[in-house]
């Protein structure tokens, strides 16, 4: 049997057993394992001790073949037991393991069945290459998620990781910031950097981005931090994507030690601001935002804007909505440190496909073309616009509709009195703001 079908045997199993819900979390923790045991010259020189007790557990379950074996908690303590010989702060630090214990425990104590035992054992991870491994990782977030086209909690969704990917151009000279790692499963759209730098305050996202960086052999730091309670002192990456959780607006930032602090309370604000904070002269930033952001009123969003605007903003780019159980528009704004040039606004809500009340899913082509006008600051009717800066900074909004002309409305066969409505709806609309 193929690497490949092995893989999506034990995947298979994994969602049988322990259930749809984060597929990807639960295979990658057991995968993990398995790669150190099919590995080990990568960590029996390191501590020939740790590599014994990984090949017990494994011995365990090749004997489980013929009885149901439930792994309980002292197995997993046996093997992932705090190891002195790891210094504290690397990716093998005391915190790691005794996380890692706790969950793989908790979730396979009661459900583990000797198929997924098997189907783990017959995964054979020996010398894989980063490309197998990306593709390994692919097939797992299709497993995991009921909708792959749109961005979880801890994962970024395949088109728009493209997208980011083509705009960041990572390369093994950078500095590659995540502020919102999550799963950092942006890792699989882009080359190695040379140091991939990560927060995140979620224990179980943190786990993932450990193991992600080591089987794709990225040079990382993956640091257990709020990004939004703290201030950025001296910025350290030359290329960021920040892309915050939805929910994050709810967050309280009382005594929180942030300079930001003085000008808003808004936690996305805040974010936005530290990114900016983070990223060094000439470094490239894409930060993804609803499109409350763009337009919203209020001292503070202005004061933000403004300081995008001046800071280097490069492109807004308007996408459909792409986080998970959200209707709103997904928004990069693409921020070059220091750039004082004209700046490109796309919009895909004019492509072909695209209904009103309904999300477009874009292709590769779409994605393209994205990409294709962003770099050759192209002027296409309905898709994309060149505009001075200067006039952005006067508008002092960054919606798409300010500069591009809105694809005609068909009006073939329309009842005269719902245009003649419609209309009536949008003097009263025009009414209102020129009043505001």
């Amino acid at each position: 049997m193929e690497r490949k079908d092995t893989i999506r045997s034990f995947a298979f199993e994994v969602k049988r057993c322990l259930g749809s819900f984060n597929v990807f979390y639960n295979a990658t923790m057991l995968l993990f394992i398995k790669y150190i045991v099919d590995n080990p010259k990568l960590f029996k020189e390191k501590d020939p001790d740790f590599y014994e007790k990984i090949y017990e557990f494994a011995d365990k379950i090749r004997r489980a073949e013929n009885s149901l074996y439930v792994l309980r908690r002292e197995d997993f303590s046996m093997i992932l037991n705090p190891l002195d010989t790891f210094e504290e702060g690397t990716m093998f630090d005391n915190a790691f393991f005794a996380q890692m214990a706790y969950d793989l425990s908790d979730v396979l104590s009661a459900r583990t069945s000797v198929l997924l035992l098997l189907a783990l054992e017959k995964v054979d991870l020996k010398g894989m290459q980063r490309a197998e491994m990306i593709d390994m990782f692919e097939y797992l977030l299709e497993c995991s998620s009921s909708d792959v086209n749109r961005t979880g909690s801890f994962t970024t969704n395949k088109v728009l990781r493209q997208i980011v990917s083509a705009i960041l151009q990572v390369n093994d000279n950078d500095t590659l910031f995540n502020c919102f790692a999550g799963y950092s499963t942006l890792l699989l759209s882009v080359n190695n950097p040379g140091m991939y730098i990560a927060f995140d305050i979620n224990k179980e996202a943190i786990a993932v981005s450990k193991i992600m960086t080591l089987m794709l052999g990225v040079k990382a730091r993956i640091l257990d931090l709020d990004f939004i309670s703290q201030s950025i002192g001296t910025p350290f990456a030359n290329k960021v994507f920040s892309n915050a959780p939805l929910g994050m607006k709810f967050r309280d930032l009382t005594n929180k030690d942030n300079r930001h602090l003085a000008k808003t309370k808004d936690p996305s604000i805040i974010s936005i601001y530290n990114t900016l904070d983070s990223l060094v002269d000439g470094g490239i930033a894409v930060i993804a935002v609803t499109s409350r952001t763009l337009t919203s009123t209020g001292s503070s969003y202005y004061e933000m804007r403004r300081e995008i605007a001046h800071s280097g903003l490069k492109a807004v780019i308007e996408l459909p909505p792409l986080w998970v159980g959200a209707s709103l528009q997904t928004n990069l704004l693409v921020i070059e440190k220091g750039y004082e040039g004209r700046v490109q606004f796309i919009t895909t809500a004019n492509l072909d496909g695209n209904v009103k009340g309904k999300r477009v899913q874009l292709n590769e082509d779409d994605v393209s073309r994205i990409i294709d006008s962003y770099k050759n600051e192209l002027n296409i009717e309905h898709f994309s616009i060149n505009v001075d800066r200067r006039d952005v900074i006067c508008a002092n909004s960054f919606a798409i509709s300010n500069y591009l002309i809105p694809q005609p409305i068909e009006s073939e066969h329309r009842d005269v009195e719902e245009i003649d409505s419609e209309l009536d709806a949008l003097y009263a609309r025009l009414y209102h703001n020129l009043k505001k």
